[in-house]
């Protein structure tokens, strides 16, 4: 982008520059009834200075022809080629836990607990209006028994094969023994995720880092001993949760841009890509 931080982007008054140090330091807020002109008249104004400069974006497209709107701006400032349209129809695809995932193994750092927290964020929006997965005094009991399911399956998925994405977490959880007989059904360990990838790992502990053995044992003992001895009602209270989550991107319109390959990355905003996140709440 040929800009500096302190370089104008608008003029208030004759004395007084609005720059890029003033909108990533506070943000932009423009007020107004409506029609009064706040998209049309401060905001296209604010966004064209930005646009002519070489600025990438990241735009979350409220109302359904938001994306147009700046499609139309692009083509103003000669920035046409630089639009990304993100849709529901899955032409455009970020698979975001894989993403996160490799983000920070390429960093030495083990993905468990800031996908735990991206993943559990979402949880929150999904379970925000609900009422039958333990509220009132109970709810901090299920936010717990869910995030440690989750850090264990993704301990294991990450551990087993050294990638991590939502089918493959929600498939060990899902398939983890309900009782502990079942681990000696050679059927169940057959059609078993979560036996597959215990007995795997398993067979290479040598070949493991001394951290990956030991949160592989605290995976494994987690699935073959706590999960199954858990109380069937106290279970299926987790797995409904955890399965609302899922469900969320892993079925319906959010599956094929977020839970399949990927050909997008945000980094791509740094370099001045334009990217529409054209997926309006009301058509979700």
């Amino acid at each position: 982008m040929n800009l500096a931080m302190d370089d104008p982007l608008l003029w208030l008054s004759e004395h007084d520059p609005y720059t890029l140090r003033d909108v990533c330091d506070g943000g932009v807020c423009v007020f107004g009834q409506t029609g009064s002109g706040k998209t049309s008249g401060s905001g296209r104004a604010l966004a064209k200075s930005l646009l002519s400069r070489g600025a990438g974006f990241l735009v979350c497209c409220a109302k359904g022809d938001e994306a147009d709107l700046w499609e139309k701006l692009a083509a103003e400032t000669g920035r046409s080629d630089a639009l990304l349209r993100f849709t529901l129809d899955g032409q455009t695809r970020f698979n975001f836990v894989a993403w996160a995932a490799d983000h920070y193994r390429r960093r030495g750092v083990r993905p468990t607990q800031n996908l735990v927290e991206l993943i559990t964020t979402l949880a929150k929006a999904v379970r925000r209006n609900s009422s039958d997965t333990g509220g009132g005094d109970e709810g901090p009991f299920w936010d717990k028994a869910f995030s440690r399911a989750l850090s264990k399956a993704i301990d294991l998925v990450e551990i087993s094969t050294g990638s991590v994405t939502l089918g493959a977490i929600s498939e060990v959880v899902n398939s983890a023994p309900l009782e502990s007989s079942q681990l000696l059904d050679e059927d169940w360990k057959a059609a078993s995720l979560c036996s597959r990838l215990v007995e795997e790992s398993h067979a290479r502990l040598d070949t493991l880092s001394e951290d990956d053995r030991n949160d592989f044992d605290k995976a494994a003992r987690y699935f073959y001993s706590e999960w199954a001895r858990l109380a069937e009602k106290t279970r299926s209270i987790i797995l409904s949760i955890f399965n609302e989550v899922m469900d969320l991107f892993l079925s319906g319109p959010l599956r094929r841009p977020f839970c399949t390959d990927t050909n997008f990355v945000p980094e791509l905003v740094h370099h001045g890509a334009i990217v529409l996140l054209d997926m309006p709440v009301l058509q979700l």
